[in-house]
């Protein structure tokens, strides 16, 4: 039975709110593609879901590989904004996550906050001369001398709700595979997920609750 809360460092079977029949998965084919695929109660459908300060992971319990986005740059953490439609796939490092309670026991799972860190930027001005013979005041000559100038710009932090990344199951019929997505945030059901356990754990004291999150 999909659970209206989901716990730090307990294991879940996620499932598509709009095709029920499909959980997240793991493909046998490449153990690279994150797609939608009928229930089997396989580990390459369970997933070890962990939180921290900086969001959530998703281990795939069979070859303990995380969800991520294709192209995000291995070992960073800062996050790239993803396009539209941009494949999500089973990276060897942790990616983080944001999951958002939506209603009853539906979750959004999005790219968190995106961090840009800007360059030092540097600027070079040449020698400024002003020349002023008919003042009143006797200014024969002024230079200004600035060589270089350097400005260096602060990480700058991205987050709007309404533009935010969403794993996305958006089935077309197109390929044999269902692949997920990275789409921006809309209504559709495909966009939400189901927790279930896949094992039940009695060891309370890794537990942590997850607040729920209102989207803005």
């Amino acid at each position: 039975m999909p659970l209206s809360y989901i716990w730090s460092g307990r294991r879940y079977k996620i499932t598509n709110v709009k095709n029920t029949d499909q959980v997240l998965d793991l493909s046998g084919i490449d153990s690279r593609s994150i797609i939608g695929w009928e229930s089997r109660g396989v580990d390459r459908q369970k997933w070890d879901l962990y939180q921290d300060s900086g969001g959530w992971t998703l281990r795939c319990v069979q070859e303990g590989v995380y969800v991520a986005v294709e192209g995000h740059q291995s070992g960073s953490h800062d996050h790239h904004y993803p396009k539209d439609g941009t494949k999500v796939i089973a990276s060897q490092e942790p990616y983080k996550w944001r999951i958002c309670h939506e209603s009853d026991n539906k979750f959004r799972v999005s790219v968190p906050e995106v961090r840009i860190s800007m360059p030092e930027v540097r600027i070079t001005m040449p020698e400024v001369k002003i020349f002023a013979p008919d003042a009143r005041i006797s200014v024969p000559e002024v230079r200004i001398s600035v060589s270089e100038v350097k400005i260096t710009m602060p990480e700058v932090r991205i987050s709007m709700s309404e533009a935010r990344k969403c794993l996305d199951l958006p089935t077309r019929g197109r390929d044999p595979l269902d692949y997920c997505e990275i789409w921006g945030k809309s209504d559709v059901e495909s966009q939400l997920w189901y927790f279930d356990e896949a094992v039940e754990d009695r060891n309370e004291n890794h537990w942590s609750r997850l607040n729920a999150l209102v989207e803005i």
